[in-house]
């Protein structure tokens, strides 16, 4: 009977450890839609900001266990105090950190059409066959407790899943620009922008 009270007790402490995240699963075990492969990228430059918008298919995409996730059109945006680009002679969008002069080849430029607002340039490119470009989400698979102790809340909280998106582009030579976002207790080290992953 002993033995019995041991493990259920040991089994609740273990539970709640990991529900309160002291014990912290979520750099582990995550549910992961399918890579959502994209072969063409709208770029829009207007002032000091330039949006990456990858062409893929909104909707609801399975994580598996019976759970999916509704994946809506990432913007990602890079700023241009950080990053320029140009448009060499074979019409490829060249982009460039301006700090680290790391260059990545986001695509050709397939059109280039100027918005309805002064100084608004939307760029259309085709990811090169070679390259390697998708989206991905993930959620952890075990919800935490999250505890709102504020003024205006102070018996608040809820459960709540930690997440993750990734859009990533990778060149041949493993030059590499990824938009890396989460939330909760997903404590992995991930980089944003342009990068060399060998």
């Amino acid at each position: 009977m002993g033995g019995t009270i041991s493990i259920l007790f040991t089994l609740g402490l273990l539970g709640f450890l990991i529900l309160f995240r002291t014990i912290n699963i979520d750099n582990y075990i995550l549910l992961r839609t399918d890579k959502l492969y994209y072969s063409e990228l709208v770029v829009d430059v207007y002032g000091n900001v330039m949006v990456l918008i990858p062409q893929i298919e909104e909707g609801q995409y399975s994580l598996g266990l019976g759970r999916s996730r509704h994946i809506s059109i990432p913007q990602n945006n890079l700023y241009l105090y950080n990053y320029n680009f140009k448009i060499d002679a074979n019409t490829n969008f060249v982009l460039t950190h301006q700090h680290t002069g790391q260059q990545i080849i986001l695509g050709n430029v397939l059109s280039e059409n100027k918005g309805p607002y002064p100084k608004v340039i939307s760029y259309k490119l085709k990811i090169p066959d070679d390259y390697t470009a998708y989206h991905q989400e993930a959620e952890s698979i075990i919800p935490y407790y999250r505890l709102n102790l504020t003024l205006l809340s102070p018996r608040g909280g809820g459960f709540d899943y930690s997440w993750e998106i990734k859009t990533v582009l990778i060149a041949p030579n493993g030059d590499k620009l990824q938009f890396y976002r989460s939330f909760g207790h997903i404590d992995n080290d991930k980089n944003s922008g342009i990068f060399n992953s060998e």
